[in-house]
């Protein structure tokens, strides 16, 4: 297996910037899945290395975007019980970073829609961080060149008759969002937040500058204004009352 992954890495230096994209697009899935299961240290360093060579190749490189791939093993059941949890967390955390900017709008779209239907499978910090990379996406989904289409995809997936618990556990977690104002992401605590819930939101947030937590939470309110009535009054209200007594700045 090193011999494997010495060879991995000797490929990804060897391969063009132009050429890259496609071979990442089939190796990185394979790297965080084995990142999850590998128990020897040696062996997991050899990976965080292949990663970290793809971290600094990616910087330059607008075409490599595996925010999909990489948020649907947060979603996977090896994540919860995997010896490699806090490793595959901080690296993951950096590719989304970088690659959700780098997304097409229906690219976001796909993402934020994927999560929706699969929030229930995420605890603490793990919705934290699917929450904050869906909010391009539902932004999207409001806009006036998706809403037409996009709307009723996310009005399915809510089952308006009947709300899953990963539609449940989605708006809560936007309205636990929409409580935490916008020039306070490093206060020591948020009115309305167990010290728990907010030691997550501000482990992602602290690096906010108020204008960007005023455009996150925009793209929040845009995407629950587009709803309209469909969605049952238990989903929307919490977060629609958060929303209507809370500043923007």
């Amino acid at each position: 297996m090193a011999d494997q992954y010495d060879r991995v890495l000797i490929r990804l230096s060897s391969a063009e910037d132009d050429k890259l994209e496609p071979i990442l697009f089939k190796l990185l899935p394979l790297v965080f899945d084995e990142l999850l299961t590998q128990t020897d240290t040696a062996l997991r360093a050899k990976l965080v290395n292949i990663l970290n060579h793809v971290l600094t190749r990616a910087k330059g490189n607008a075409a490599i975007k595996p925010a999909q791939s990489i948020l649907e093993r947060w979603f996977s059941p090896a994540l919860v019980t995997s010896p490699n949890g806090p490793f595959f967390r901080n690296l993951s955390m950096i590719f989304l970073d970088m690659s959700i900017p780098r997304l097409q709008a229906q690219e976001k779209i796909e993402l934020a829609l994927y999560a929706l239907e699969n929030f229930e499978k995420l605890t603490g910090l793990d919705r934290v961080v699917a929450f904050l990379a869906c909010i391009p996406g539902l932004g999207q989904i409001a806009s006036e060149g998706f809403r037409k289409e996009q709307v009723p995809r996310c009005l399915g997936l809510l089952k308006s008759r009947s709300p899953t618990p990963s539609s449940v556990a989605f708006f809560q977690t936007a309205a636990e969002f929409l409580l935490i104002p916008c020039n306070a992401v490093e206060a020591p605590a948020v009115g309305g937040l167990p010290s728990a819930s907010w030691s997550h939101w501000k482990s992602r947030l602290k690096s906010k500058a108020a204008s960007d937590m005023v455009a996150l939470k925009c793209s929040v309110l845009r995407w629950l204004a587009s709803l309209g009535a469909d969605p049952p009054a238990s989903l929307v209200y919490l977060p629609s009352l958060v929303a209507s007594m809370s500043e923007m700045a």
